[in-house]
C-alpha cells in the first residue's frame, strides 16, 4: 500500500471463548488507521480479527484492508478482493463474503521461505523482506496489543518509533534489557 506504519491503533478483546490462564485474550479485534499513500490517497484502515473459540467467522487471524472501493481480506488460506456494493446490483453471499470478485488461494509453499533464506545467505544478498520490513510488519501487532493493554486508542509516530502523548503506553513499546545486554541507538 506504500505506507510503512499506521498513525493510530485501537483494540479490544478478552477471555470470552473459554476460561484459561493465558496472558493474552482468546477473542480480539484490532484496528489500525493509516495515512495517505500512493495507493490509498485518503488513507485506509486495517482490521484484524482473532477468535480462538466461538468461530462463527471461518477466517480467524485474518487481516482486512478496507478501502473506498473495495476491501482485501488476507489470511493464510487465501486473499479475497471484495468490491463495495453498487446501487441496483444484486447482492451475492459466498461463505462469509458479500460480492467476492477475486480469490487467490495460498500456494503450497511451506518450504519456500527456508529456501529463499538459504539462497540469500549463499549469495550474500539482502532478502526482499529484510530487517526493516520485519520491524514495520511486526509493529502492527505490537501496537494493537499495546492499545489492548492500556484500554484505549493510541497515536503512533513512526518516524520516532514512539507513541504520542501517552507515557504509559509508550513505556510498553520496548522492555528493559536483562543485564548485561544493552541496546545503543
Amino acid at each position: 500500500m506504500g505506507v510503512k506504519w499506521p498513525i493510530a491503533a485501537s483494540a479490544m478483546g478478552g477471555h470470552f471463548a473459554y476460561r484459561d490462564n493465558f496472558e493474552w485474550p482468546n477473542t480480539f479485534d484490532g484496528m489500525l488507521e493509516f495515512g495517505p499513500g500512493p495507493v490509498a490517497k485518503d488513507g485506509f484502515v486495517l482490521q484484524y480479527t482473532m477468535r480462538m473459540g466461538c468461530r462463527r467467522v471461518h477466517r480467524s487471524h485474518a487481516k482486512c484492508f478496507c478501502g473506498t472501493e473495495a476491501s482485501m481480506l488476507v489470511d493464510r488460506s487465501r486473499i479475497s478482493i471484495v468490491a463495495e456494493s453498487k446501487r441496483n446490483k444484486k447482492t451475492v453471499v459466498v461463505n462469509d463474503l458479500i460480492n467476492p470478485e477475486e480469490e487467490i488461494l495460498a500456494a503450497e509453499d511451506e518450504l519456500r521461505h527456508s529456501q529463499v533464506f538459504l539462497e540469500n545467505m549463499r549469495r550474500r544478498k539482502q532478502p526482499e523482506a529484510n530487517a526493516e520490513t520485519g520491524h514495520h510488519a511486526t509493529n502492527f501487532g505490537h501496537l494493537m496489543n499495546i492499545s489492548w493493554q492500556v484500554g484505549r486508542s493510541i497515536r503512533w509516530d513512526g518516524e520516532k518509533d514512539r507513541i504520542v502523548d501517552d507515557p504509559e503506553a509508550n513505556a510498553l513499546v520496548s522492555k528493559p534489557y536483562r543485564a548485561p545486554w544493552k541496546l545503543k541507538v
